[in-house]
């Protein structure tokens, strides 16, 4: 399954002189918070700001000091790589990218700034980078998510090992610039649907609607396997001819919650379109603009 998204972001390469988490994080280290870690100002991140343990659904970001800088420690690496592990199960944003080529070919790396020490990650952000699209490192994280979803149970916590490293094109591993662990807690957080990984709040209900616009998904998307839900997340918007002032349609958005043959979880977000026929309007949708999509744990939609 292919989704046709365009990720076109562009990161600044900020030379940030003196760490504002210094105190919290020693070189080599990636520590994690619910919150972006401000790079243009000083901040005053504490010790105790630092999560012990991530609650699967809020909000996380992650700081990272490098034990040496990106030129020392990998020459002829110009990129990084965000990998994630646990159990034998792992991924990383370069596969990611891999992966999917055709949505993240553009994409920009797995930082939203860094510099020759220091860098800062936003794996599951509050707002997306493009509109409410997200960036490679953070679909990078979704989908390991949704890889090692046989080990999140409510009531559990896994620790994950969370890897920064300096690549190349020719090394795909990398070189390891500082590693974190991130304590997985599973809550009932999960299974509602305005958390932070899916995002899907209603405005209104309607059986019928929910009904068409999923026919509608699986036609239009191929290796579309189940649909689990459809939320409508806006009431309707009428376009009238501007002369007549006749109905040509109605739309409205909605999140559609999925899964793929290849057995991976997601979430999309598009426009639907209901056009005016005679003196109603038609009970087929029709797909209009994508606005999100992502994937997701499948524990989310169990």
């Amino acid at each position: 399954m292919k989704l046709l998204k365009s990720i076109t972001v562009t990161i600044a390469m900020i030379a940030y002189a003196a760490s504002s988490f210094a105190g919290a994080t020693a070189p080599g280290q990636i520590v994690f918070f619910n919150k972006k870690i401000a790079y243009h100002k000083a901040t005053t991140d504490k010790d105790n700001e630092i999560l012990k343990d991530w609650e699967l659904g809020d909000p996380l970001y992650a700081s990272a000091i490098f034990d040496k800088s990106r030129t020392d420690a990998c020459k002829e690496c110009n990129s990084m790589n965000m990998r994630f592990s646990v159990d034998g199960i792992s991924y990383s944003s370069t596969q990611m990218r891999a992966d999917y080529n055709d949505i993240y070919s553009a994409a920009a790396g797995p930082t939203y700034y860094a510099s020759a020490t220091e860098a800062g990650i936003q794996m599951v952000s509050d707002k997306g980078w493009y509109f409410e699209m997200y960036d490679l490192t953070e679909d990078a994280f979704r989908m390991f998510l949704s890889k090692m979803n046989s080990k999140l149970k409510v009531g559990t916590t896994v620790p994950v090992k969370v890897e920064l490293l300096a690549t190349n094109d020719k090394e795909v591993d990398g070189t390891v610039l500082a590693t974190g662990t991130l304590n997985v807690k599973v809550t009932d957080k999960v299974k509602n649907n305005a958390n932070f990984l899916v995002r899907a709040s209603a405005m209104m209900s309607d059986a019928a609607v929910e009904k068409a616009i999923a026919d509608q998904y699986k036609v239009r998307i191929t290796g579309t396997a189940k649909i689990y839900k459809v939320v409508l997340s806006s009431n309707y918007n009428y376009k009238r001819n501007s002369r007549t002032g006749i109905n040509e349609n109605k739309n409205i958005d909605a999140y559609v919650m999925y899964k793929t043959n290849d057995g991976a979880c997601w979430v999309a977000k598009n426009n639907y379109i209901f056009e005016f026929e005679g003196n109603d309007f038609s009970k087929m949708a029709k797909m209009g603009k994508i606005l999100f999509a992502a994937p997701v744990p499948g524990i989310c939609y169990e």
